[in-house]
């Protein structure tokens, strides 16, 4: 899962594989309307976009994404990816954060359109952030317990499949790249124990940070 961490490495490999992605593709402010211009700002090393006439600024990222890993009377619900990238992978339900939306909001309105499950903000319980800059992304993990597990609506084509899985079902092997050599039982035994951990990742180090303020490494890349 990209926002939970894994274990081969503080950069993942999926996300090597990626590009970096930029939009440039915005010609006229949406402010005056003026044409944009390319310009390297004082203080900064990569090209905006400026309206050169009312010095409007358009936002080049990163982009901001939420997953909810949601837990209910020992299983774990996953979804089955309908669209590329790791279209037929399990993987938990998120997406994109929309403008003016929180990130609770966010997690909250995608568990509800993909698999049908209603949830509040006050259940999201932050898990894990993630940066990714060779993406142009940082990802944000919540996770949520339900009291039983409902039944499932998956969205088609979006989502092919939605089921609950116990920790011995853990679909390992056909899981999306992100959740590659992540110890899933790890995650139970918090939610069975009811401890906190938040997990962090960078381009430099995976680490984790418990209720007593301990910070764990789980790896980290000498320079």
């Amino acid at each position: 899962m990209s926002a939970a961490p894994t274990q081969t490495g503080a950069v993942p490999s999926w996300a090597g594989s990626l590009p970096t992605m930029f939009d440039y593709s915005a010609r006229y402010c949406q402010a005056c309307g003026d044409p944009l211009r390319r310009k390297i700002l004082l203080g900064e090393s990569n090209e905006r976009l400026v309206c050169e006439r009312c010095g409007f600024l358009v936002s080049l990222g990163p982009s901001v994404l939420v997953l909810t890993l949601i837990f209910s009377q020992e299983h774990i619900l996953l979804i089955k990816r309908g669209t590329m990238p790791y279209k037929g992978k399990w993987a938990p339900p998120g997406g994109f954060v929309e403008t003016g939306e929180s990130l609770e909001a966010a997690a909250v309105r995608e568990v509800a359109e993909e698999v049908g499950l209603p949830l509040s903000c006050e259940q999201m319980i932050p898990h894990a952030i993630v940066s990714l800059p060779r993406m142009n992304q940082v990802h944000m993990a919540f996770l949520a317990v339900v009291d039983a597990p409902i039944p499932l609506h998956p969205s088609l084509p979006e989502v092919q499949d939605a089921r609950w899985f116990l920790e011995q079902d853990y679909p390992t092997e056909s899981m999306w790249g992100p959740a590659l050599g992540f110890d899933i039982g790890r995650l139970f035994d918090r939610v069975r124990t009811g401890r906190f951990e938040f997990y962090q990742q960078t381009e430099d180090t995976l680490r984790v940070i418990t209720a007593d303020s301990c910070v764990h490494y789980l790896s980290k890349t000498r320079r």
